[in-house]
């Protein structure tokens, strides 16, 4: 933000720091006694496009005692306000810290107490002060007891670490009652403390990925991904697979990586597919998660070879018409995946043909009593 003076006269009086927002007299007040300044202010911000905003501060020269140079009250807001300056101050109106830091969780409930502040006349004399805050609270989260300032949690609902870890108030006391009026400013910073309120959330709902069987042990499959939005601990996230990991085939090495490795050596003649249930878990208290599903196909390799029952005798009637299907079928236990061939070797006596199904038929007959072939 970059305060600045409206239609600033040459020979002004005062200055404003563009950095803070602090007034400043430029040349001594000796001869400006009584009078009553008003000064317009521009602020605009770095936005594009910027954005400004006006306010008025009126100073009145001798009327106010306030200790030190002229400064808050572009600090304060940029609404409407006094600031006196008093040429040879008796007495002024102090906070007790100028400054107060608390720390504050972002799970606060409303009624909360978050601090209290206390400003005194510097001269002794006792005096109402009533308190309010001049900037910083104009979503009303919090809300301050005008006779004791005491401040309080009102709206916990814009209370959010991630969001905006620190918020800073202005307070204003006022003395009344008593000629002068009398005012004081203090800062109020409070530092959210960040709570486990944010569950891990994985980056996919569902994960895909194939694997070839047979690979050794440990082989790399994917990694997952999960952020959570809290800080330190309750950021910090470990994977587990909860679901679906049949004979234990696959781990998460390490368990904060998300890497998902092979735990077996995987055979697709026993399982073709897995579907594991994954979930990340932070470190905070309590322990949040969120779930997702990774889903492994297994790729098929040419490991199995067809396997016939070790003999087999059949009879056939030696009227058996040429050609005609033999109902008889070769038991192959052929798991590959894809086209099938079958070729025999026999005697020339006999002329087969094998069929993909296993049964075969008599292409040619010759007077044998017997015949022996092998398929392959």
């Amino acid at each position: 933000m970059y305060p600045r003076f409206v239609n600033e006269p040459p020979n002004s009086k005062f200055r404003v720091a563009a950095n803070t927002g602090i007034v400043t007299a430029t040349s001594s007040l000796a001869m400006e006694s009584g009078k009553l300044f008003h000064l317009e202010v521009l602020a605009r911000d770095k936005g594009n496009p910027p954005q400004s905003a006006t306010g008025l501060v009126e100073i009145r020269v001798g009327e106010v005692a306030v200790a030190g140079s002229v400064s808050g009250g572009i600090g304060s807001g940029l609404g409407a306000g006094g600031l006196g300056l008093g040429l040879e101050p008796t007495a002024s109106l102090r906070f007790h810290n100028s400054t107060y830091r608390v720390r504050l969780s972002e799970n606060a409930l409303a009624g909360k107490d978050v601090v209290q502040v206390s400003a005194v006349r510097t001269d002794g004399r006792r005096q109402r002060i009533t308190y309010s805050f001049g900037s910083g609270n104009e979503d009303n989260t919090f809300e301050i007891n005008s006779n004791n300032g005491l401040v309080r949690v009102r709206d916990p609902r814009n209370l959010d670490f991630e969001t905006t870890p620190s918020l800073r108030l202005t307070v204003v006391a006022q003395a009344d009652g008593l000629s002068p009026t009398l005012y004081a400013y203090a800062t109020v910073l409070v530092e959210l403390t960040d709570q486990n309120d944010n569950a891990p959330r994985f980056t996919q709902g569902l994960y895909f990925a194939s694997v070839w069987e047979g690979n050794n042990k440990g082989t790399f499959v994917m990694q997952v991904s999960a952020t959570d939005a809290d800080e330190g601990s309750n950021a910090h996230v470990i994977y587990h697979i909860v679901d679906g990991n049949h004979d234990n085939a696959f781990v998460i090495e390490p368990p904060f990586s998300g890497i998902v490795k092979t735990n077996i050596v995987l055979d697709r003649e026993i399982r073709d597919a897995y579907r594991l249930t994954i979930i990340a878990t932070d470190e905070g208290v309590p322990q949040l998660t969120g779930t997702s599903t990774l889903r492994i196909n297994i790729v098929d390799v040419n490991d199995n070879q067809p396997a016939f029952p070790p003999h087999s005798v059949i009879s056939v009637s030696e009227d058996r018409i040429i050609r005609e299907r033999i109902r008889y079928a070769f038991y192959i236990h052929e798991f590959l995946s894809g086209k099938r061939s079958l070729s025999s070797v026999m005697p020339l006596l006999l002329q087969v043909v094998i069929h993909l199904t296993g049964e075969f038929e008599i292409v040619e007959w010759r007077d044998e009593i017997s015949w022996k072939f092998v398929v392959r």
